[in-house]
């Protein structure tokens, strides 16, 4: 394993994962819920991990409990009717084990759906948020399928809750996870998801940002915040202690795992099913550009390199430290920009492969000539690029 893929890996094992319980009602929409934010299809289908009579556990890798998660989520089974109390003993002994089992296991946040077209909020519900307020868990009330309910109606349920004068900060949220349709023809846009995740992130503690922010499928601009810790740190590797560039033959040893930080920023975007068509369109490595200059010789076919190499670069072989963390800056805002407009450009359309391929071409040609002209000499260059890359994203 290169410098930079273990240094790509350590960004990954150190993103700590929120554990979020969804509580409310059978048929409040908690599973939509889940798939729309997450992605995680299976929670429709009621496919989860069960980790005891009342939650099953969910994550936006799918994988077993046995796999290193990036956040968890813990889905109750809904309460019935006239059962309410058995629901509420079950639902604090599984909050109470959690907690038993340490910081990294406890409930740090609940998600409580209620459904907006139920048009109640009961005594019940109230006992429950009091009883999670007690316990220093942060609330969301999450208001879903507010699309089908008047603003009349979600205005009362809004003041109910509002009076009960809740004791930990909360908000209350309205949310339509899907779009309403009239003889399959969208009527109205899905909302509210965004905002749920923002304040997801805003109420959870600073060190699960990361997680939440690389795992929701709501605001896919956001992710570059994540992808810059990726690009930051493969460029790094670049260079020794004091930010001193490395000579050319470590420098072709670390570059030549590009494919790795390709695949990072792939997962981040849930895009890592296109690698195959990206990474041709990528072009030549690092590795054969710098080996053709090693022997003197500069031209190579991959053009855009050539202004990469100093006059004289032999002469200074130490200059290739700068020189392929240039390069790979230049990739990893080319590869981010460009899984960023796929994942948008996939949320509203369906593709063949031969039109994925035609928009991935042209996309990554438009994205590459945006940032051809950067140059990392210093870690000063590293922190300009990164507040250009994510300003200009704010401006959008």
């Amino acid at each position: 394993m290169t410098m930079m893929e273990k240094e790509l890996e350590k960004i990954v094992q150190e993103m700590k994962a929120p554990n979020i319980a969804i509580i409310g009602k059978t048929g409040a929409g908690k599973s939509t819920l889940i798939n729309k934010v997450f992605g995680v299809e299976k929670a429709e289908t009621n496919t989860g991990w069960p980790v005891s009579r009342d939650f099953k556990l969910y994550t936006p890798d799918h994988n077993s409990v046995d796999t290193n998660k990036p956040i968890n989520l813990y889905d109750s089974a809904g309460y019935e009717a006239n059962k309410e109390n058995n629901f509420l003993e079950r639902l604090f002994a599984f909050i109470e084990d959690k907690k038993n089992e340490g910081l990294e296991s406890q409930i740090h946040l609940v998600w409580y759906v209620v459904n907006a077209a139920s048009k109640r909020f009961e005594g019940f519900d109230v006992e429950i948020i009091n009883k999670i307020n007690r316990l220093e868990i942060p609330v969301i009330i999450v208001l879903s399928q507010c699309d089908i309910v008047s603003y009349e109606d979600i205005y009362k349920l809004k003041e109910i809750m509002d009076n009960c004068e809740f004791k930990k900060a909360y908000e209350i949220i309205e949310v339509a996870a899907k779009p309403l349709e009239i003889n399959n023809q969208p009527i109205r846009q899905a909302f509210g998801l965004e905002e749920l995740v923002n304040k997801t992130v805003e109420l959870l503690p600073t060190i699960y940002s990361d997680a939440i922010v690389a795992n929701q499928i709501v605001s896919i601009g956001d992710k570059k915040k994540v992808a810059w810790k990726y690009i930051a740190a493969a460029a790094a590797t670049c260079f020794g202690a004091g930010f001193i560039p490395v000579p050319l033959s470590s420098v072709i040893a670390m570059t030549s795992s590009q494919y790795g930080l390709l695949k990072a920023i792939a997962q981040l975007y849930n895009s890592d099913d296109i690698i195959e068509i990206i990474q041709p369109i990528s072009g030549q490595t690092i590795t054969t550009a710098l080996t053709v200059a090693a022997t003197g010789a500069l031209e190579i076919s991959a053009s855009f390199l050539v202004g990469l190499f100093p006059p004289g670069f032999l002469a200074t072989e130490a200059a290739a430290g700068t020189i392929a963390a240039s390069y790979v800056v230049i990739m990893g805002l080319t590869y981010t920009s460009v899984f960023e407009k796929f994942s948008e450009r996939r949320l509203t359309s369906s593709e063949g492969k031969q039109e994925i391929k035609q928009f991935l071409e042209r996309t990554f040609t438009e994205e590459l000539n945006k940032y051809l002209k950067i140059r990392v000499t210093s870690k000063e260059d590293l922190n300009q690029i990164k507040e250009n890359f994510l300003e200009n994203h704010k401006r959008k």
